[in-house]
């Protein structure tokens, strides 16, 4: 039943905006006066500066040319004339024809000085003079005269623009032409030609303005098919391929520098301050454009006059809005930053920002923002109804009876709701409350539950504050909860670095494993990295305690004269210094194995020549019992010296008693030998006597 009512709403609200739209609708400007006059030039200037413009528009006749002002309201306030020259006489006749005027106060005198181009021609002159004259007026009697200043006539071709700007800033004018003979001339007050540009070509308008925020202006130039920046010389030229009719410059963006807009007649160019594209529009018919916040919505527009309407670009250059008005328009000239004046071929018509088509755009903007937040799926009144109360009262304001409905209609709707809003409102904020006080006496987990009650609530009504308060409520708690969880971990690494520094290595290891489980459930990276260095440092301790241990074995079964378990012993101690790489230890435990080494090479030698002693190969024992004896001379162990001496002296006596029987036998031998030769002799003897 919900959807069904939301749809028929839903088809309501699209109605109810397709009429709206089609409602009363209020255009950016509207008609403050006209004046019935044909004017070819409009120019705006504070002559008398009293702070208010006024307004001087410049008809052309063939004898005389006219500068008509007018006030704020319309009304003349006084006008002048200039009049070119026509002469007759036998020889030849001459008419000088003023074609464009530009008027300002050059001399800063409070007067009117009128800068013009005109032709002078006849049977043989052709010129195409620029002239310079000074409006004098008497303070007295209200008379005024004109002073001829200077006039210039080395113009090949007919001048097609002229402007006024400071382009030294020196605190005085200077006056700017354009010629059709491609040159930009630059005056002096005096009529001196300062500068002269040559372009590509004719040059059919000139504008001045300080492009780059450098404090100096800059000279924009419209040729046959080209857009120039001219800054004391040619910066950048912009390539058009067509006769640029006008040019125009304004900070479109608000970053203190001057976009250049141009037109050829068919498309509006927008530029870069470097020379580069930045959009282009195309349009027919273009007769004149400017740019200016003229719809007081805070951002520059493009205005554009095509036909008999005014076109507003956005700086992006989108279209915003056009105003018709009943005649073809010539040209236009912005008066100030809410006026702007429309020239046609019948009347000058003065069109001033029209305050009601903000108000009603500002409102339309919070109407929809309202009705955004009123549809569903958001059903977002608490938002909608502040936004809808706006809108109405800008609405009423500008007598916009539409508006004031939509607007009437979402109010009391919503108003309706909050009723039953503000009930569940109220049981939100217990929520809220009771989690608060649950914070503040450290229950974590009811207050993280009744917090998270609240805001689903206040999400359910579309109270966004506070959502956000329950959300930071939420944050707070866990914050809490993570700084308490913190706190145990840390009391768990203390403790466990206590036992570390006292070397209870086991206690330590079970309170880091407690302190790294708790850091790695709230992923507190330094202390994951301190326990994890901890852990390293008492696994370093536990191997070198062993590692000591070995070696205090090692040296006690040396003292004991047990080498051999002693060098075992040492081996695993170096093994594990090895791996800590403790140099100390490493080297300490290297003497004390050379020692064992050696003590075991010693005694394996004595061992040996004891052998070779009991089997009576004495030289063998010698030499063993030689080499046992020097190792212990080396070790400084002279009692083994002293034993290796004795087995030494054993093995001469050995040997002596040993070379003593082996002479007694060869002597006993030969005594034998002796006594057999005798009696063989003897016998021999007598057998001799015997035979006889």
């Amino acid at each position: 039943m919900r959807k069904f009512l939301s749809l028929i709403f839903l088809v309501t609200i699209i109605l109810g905006l397709i009429e709206f739209g089609s409602a009363k609708s209020y255009q950016p400007l509207k008609h403050k006066w006209d004046y019935c006059i044909r004017a070819e030039d409009l120019y705006s200037l504070d002559l008398d500066r009293d702070m208010q413009r006024e307004f001087y528009a410049c008809t052309y006749g063939r004898r005389k040319s006219y500068v008509n002002v007018f006030d704020e309201n319309g009304e003349i306030l006084w006008n002048t004339w200039v009049k070119g020259k026509y002469a007759v006489s036998e020889c030849a006749s001459v008419v000088e024809t003023i074609y464009i005027l530009y008027v300002d106060d050059i001399n800063d005198n409070k007067d009117l000085d009128l800068i013009f181009g005109s032709k002078v021609r006849g049977e043989k002159i052709n010129i195409n003079p620029i002239t310079y004259i000074e409006r004098e007026t008497d303070p007295e009697s209200g008379a005024h005269k004109q002073k001829l200043r200077w006039k210039y006539t080395h113009v090949a071709g007919i001048v097609t623009d002229i402007t006024s700007a400071d382009m030294d800033n020196d605190g005085i004018k200077e006056i700017l032409v354009a010629s059709a003979d491609g040159n930009v001339y630059v005056f002096s007050i005096n009529g001196n030609v300062m500068n002269k540009y040559e372009l590509d070509g004719s040059v059919y308008d000139i504008f001045t303005s300080d492009v780059d925020n450098d404090g100096r202006m800059e000279i924009i130039a419209g040729t046959y098919k080209s857009i120039y920046l001219i800054d004391g010389g040619i910066k950048w030229v912009y390539p058009i391929n067509k006769r640029v009719s006008r040019v125009y410059a304004g900070d479109l963006d608000d970053d203190r520098r001057a976009e250049i807009i141009a037109t050829d007649g068919d498309a509006i160019h927008v530029i870069n301050p470097d020379g580069k594209s930045r959009w282009k529009v195309d349009l027919k018919e273009i007769a004149d454009i400017g740019a200016s916040d003229i719809d007081n919505d805070t951002s520059t527009e493009v205005l554009v006059a095509v036909g008999n309407n005014i076109k507003a670009f956005s700086s992006d250059g989108s279209f915003k809005w056009e105003y018709s008005i009943d005649d073809r328009i010539l040209s236009m000239l912005l008066l100030s930053e809410n006026e702007l004046a429309i020239n046609t071929a019948k009347k000058i018509y003065v069109l001033e920002t029209d305050n009601s088509y903000i108000k009603n755009q500002t409102a339309y903007r919070k109407y929809l923002e309202a009705n955004n937040f009123f549809l569903p799926p958001k059903d977002d009144c608490v938002s909608a109804l502040p936004l809808a109360k706006e809108a109405l009262e800008i609405f009423t304001d500008i007598n916009n009876t539409e508006g004031a409905v939509r607007c009437s209609y979402i109010i009391r709707v919503c108003e309706g709701r909050i009723g039953e809003i503000e009930a569940k409102k109220k049981l939100a904020d217990e929520y809220y409350s009771i989690a608060k006080k649950s914070l503040d006496e450290g229950d974590y987990e009811n207050a993280k539950i009744h917090a998270q009650m609240a805001m689903e609530i206040y999400a359910e009504i579309g109270y966004s504050y506070d959502i956000i308060q329950c959300d930071r409520l939420i944050q707070e708690i866990e914050r809490k909860k993570y700084e308490i969880k913190l706190e145990e971990a840390h009391k768990y690494y203390s403790e466990a670095y206590w036992h570390y520094t006292n070397d209870d290595y086991k206690n330590s290891t079970i309170y880091l494993e407690r302190a790294k489980e708790i850091y790695v459930e709230l992923n507190y990276s330094k202390g994951i990295d301190d326990c994890d260095f901890l852990f390293s440092e008492i696994e370093r301790k536990k191997k070198k305690r062993a590692a000591d241990n070995f070696y205090s074995l090692a040296y006690k079964r040396y003292q004991l004269h047990e080498y051999k378990d002693a060098l075992a012993s040492l081996e695993q101690a170096l093994e594990i210094y090895q791996e800590l790489n403790l140099s100390d230890e490493i080297s300490k435990s290297n003497s004390l194995k050379n020692l064992t080494e050696s003590y075991i090479k010693a005694d394996e030698y004595y061992s040996i020549a004891e052998e070779y002693y009991k089997s009576e190969k004495y030289e063998n024992a010698t030499y063993y019992a030689n080499e046992s004896k020097n190792i212990y001379i080396k070790l400084k162990d002279y009692k083994k010296v002293v034993v290796c001496d004795s087995l030494l002296k054993d093995i001469e006596e050995k040997k002596k008693e040993k070379d003593m029987f082996q002479l007694l036998m060869t002597l006993a031998v030969v005594i034998i030998l002796i006594i057999f030769i005798i009696i063989i002799f003897f016998s021999i003897r007598r057998f001799g006597k015997i035979r006889q």
